[in-house]
């Protein structure tokens, strides 16, 4: 690799950071507040040995996490998750569900729901009224600290009986 040259200034902004990220990697806090808590698993101060990389994936597994909200559950709809806490910003789901259509020949929906608020949609057409798997990928952003729950509910023109399952996992990402 080669040599990259900085000033005396850049070197000591760098030390700095390099000092608050080993404050809140440890201790959990920051010269800018407190942080939900430390890194688990890290017995000092990281040394100038530990790379980018593991700084990065430290700081990844403190500010990522991830919840199985509903797994292969077992219709009819509405489903709710158990609760799960998170550190409020940005989510995404990643949703999964079967269900029929009340009459053939429509736009069939189902409903993503935080608090069980509508935050997204999985819409589909159906040609028969035989059921069929909907999926679909959604970034929430905005959402508060704290605790909330997750489901999957009817929308236009949908219906479930006990032989419809769905999934959905939430990740909670650090923006």
């Amino acid at each position: 690799m080669p040599a990259v040259n900085i000033t005396s200034g850049e070197y000591t902004k760098a030390q700095a950071a390099r000092a608050e990220l080993d404050q809140m990697l440890l201790f959990g806090t920051t010269g800018g507040g407190t942080i939900a808590g430390p890194f688990t698993g890290l017995t000092g101060v990281p040394g100038a040995a530990l790379d980018l990389y593991e700084v990065v994936h430290l700081a990844l597994q403190r500010m990522m996490q991830g919840f199985q909200a509903l797994n292969n559950a077992a219709a009819p709809y509405p489903l709710t998750s158990g609760s799960f806490t998170t550190r409020g910003g940005t989510l995404l789901l990643l949703a999964s569900a079967s269900c029929f259509p009340t009459a053939p020949g429509g736009l069939v929906t189902l409903d993503l729901k935080v608090d069980a608020g509508v935050v997204g949609s999985m819409s589909m057409y159906h040609n028969e009224t035989e059921h069929q798997l909907h999926s679909r990928s959604l970034l929430v952003t905005g959402v508060a600290a704290g605790a909330h729950t997750f489901g999957i509910a009817h929308g236009a023109n949908a219906s479930s009986d006990g032989g419809d399952r769905a999934s959905l996992v939430v990740i909670e990402l650090p923006f």
